[in-house]
């Protein structure tokens, strides 16, 4: 009887202090940073990653996301679950190496304060030291519901994004 109890009070103890919704996230631009130079591939490859903030530490993205935007795709939208009571970092980034997600996101965990530093003082060969060739174009922190504009030149390459974050019945 025992054994059944404890997974059942495990069970109602996550139901009860669980509280994920389901989300829509939306991330559109009006000026891709990859769309000014003639050299340039003219679309930007992006990474999207979302952590439970937390004091001194992140741990695993609650939320990774790699998706490609150019003049004929300009926007996105997906579902997520997210907990409402809870704040978040986001990092979007612009790849231009070909390292995937599993490669750059521990190192945005072992140091996102100093590139968020880096980031927040346009130090960007201070970015380069811990990302290499990949742009950072937005860090940020959000509850639910959110709506945060990204805008920046980065290496003479202007650049405009808008993140919204909402429940899903909103």
């Amino acid at each position: 009887m025992r054994l059944f109890l404890l997974p059942l009070l495990l069970l109602i103890y996550n139901v009860s202090w669980s509280q994920k919704t389901e989300i829509t996230l939306s991330i559109s631009s009006s000026d891709l940073s990859e769309d000014f130079s003639i050299l340039s591939s003219k679309n930007d490859e992006l990474l999207f990653l979302v952590y439970e903030d937390k004091d001194d530490v992140l741990d695993n993205p609650v939320l990774m996301k790699e998706f490609n935007f150019d003049s004929t795709q300009m926007d996105i939208s997906f579902f997520h679950q997210l907990d409402l009571s809870k704040s978040y970092v986001y990092f979007l980034i612009e790849l231009d190496s070909r390292r995937n997600h599993l490669q750059i996101d521990p190192i945005i965990r072992l140091h996102y304060k100093k590139i968020a530093h880096c980031f927040r003082e346009s130090d960007y060969l201070c970015v380069e030291e811990y990302l290499e060739d990949e742009d950072v174009l937005g860090i940020g922190t959000f509850k639910i519901p959110t709506a945060n504009e990204i805008e920046g030149v980065y290496k003479i390459d202007s650049y405009k994004y808008k993140i919204k974050v909402d429940t899903f019945f909103d």
